[in-house]
């Protein structure tokens, strides 16, 4: 025996205007538009040419977001802020460890600030086969042979 399926078919008012039970198709015969019955109402599928399209991603990471204008399904010429633009703080002697709280990644090519050393704090060190001579208070000099 065999199963007979039928679809509801009509002009788009008439599938409008009438009713579908849930999971029911209908095909609109003026403007070829397929329906839907759902527990509350009815849907239409979307043809071929309403899907947007899809394209390869130029999305761009940087310091801002930024919505993009394309009209793909993702705006595929949008930004997203990944980067922080914050410059880094000079790190102090005795600086302790910290994981950080930024939501962003920092640069890879990014650089911290190293304090800068009084001439009273600079050391010379000397390696020679030589005595040592002049120099200054906590210089220092290795002799060797």
């Amino acid at each position: 025996m065999a199963n007979t399926i039928r679809i509801k078919r009509g002009t788009k008012a008439q599938i409008e205007a009438g009713e579908l039970s849930h999971g029911e198709p209908a095909i609109s015969t003026d403007y070829d538009q397929v329906y839907v019955g759902t527990a509350a109402s009815k849907v239409r599928l979307a043809s071929a040419s309403e899907i947007p399209a899809f394209a390869t991603p130029s999305i761009a990471l940087g310091t801002s977001a930024s919505a993009g204008d394309a009209t793909t399904v993702i705006r595929s010429n949008a930004t997203i802020a990944a980067f922080d633009a914050t410059a880094p703080s000079t790190q102090a002697f005795g600086d302790s460890p910290s994981a950080g709280s930024a939501s962003v990644a920092a640069r890879r090519d990014h650089k911290h600030g190293m304090p800068s050393l009084n001439d009273d704090q600079i050391r010379k060190i000397t390696v020679s086969t030589d005595s040592p001579s002049g120099g200054s208070n906590g210089d220092l000099w290795f002799k060797y042979s």
